[in-house]
């Protein structure tokens, strides 16, 4: 099965959030978590020095989308258009119905629950429309416990591999 999530995106709202498709006047936000040394140790995701990789990135993005393996979405408060954060279902796998999810937020809306939020609908999405049986948070930062608190917060469970949560969909 091949999704094209492009042409076909899936825009999820909340009672706070809207989750709409990444654009290339989000680069700014990237730019800035990604930027951010506390971000990078979390991730182990190299620190942006310059814009242009934030650019790229979202480009990539849309490149792995057009191919079905992820699915991204750019979170914004209700009340703007403007990027605060990200989530995505990527690492996804058709033939077994499962995927992995990162997320991140910008400091000055972490702490608001904005982030569980999001993580909520998102499985809603995963489990109920596209049909996924598992959604696994691999290599979470043992030191960034508002992470691994929010996964536990989200009915996610710990793995024998230190740092991977799954969440597999009841059968009641």
């Amino acid at each position: 099965m091949n999704h094209n999530f492009l042409i076909d995106f899936p825009v999820l709202n909340t009672n706070r959030l809207r989750l709409r498709q990444p654009k290339s006047t989000d680069s700014s936000g990237v730019f800035t978590l990604r930027s951010d040394t506390q971000y990078s140790i979390w991730t182990g995701i190299p620190r942006y020095i310059n814009i242009e990789e934030a650019v790229q990135y979202i480009a990539r993005i849309h490149d792995d989308m057009r191919c079905g393996t992820c699915i991204f979405w750019t979170i914004c408060k209700n009340s703007q258009n403007r990027f605060i954060g990200s989530i995505c279902l990527w690492n996804i796998c058709w033939e077994e119905k499962q995927a992995e999810i990162g997320y991140d937020l910008l400091p000055d809306y972490r702490g608001n629950g904005f982030m569980l939020e999001a993580v909520q609908s998102v499985m809603a999405y995963a489990f109920s429309t596209l049909g996924f049986s598992r959604i696994v948070a691999d290599n979470v930062h043992p030191d960034n416990h508002s992470s691994v608190a929010l996964l536990v917060r989200a009915d996610f469970l710990p793995l024998q591999k230190p740092g991977s949560y799954e969440r597999v969909l009841s059968s009641s």
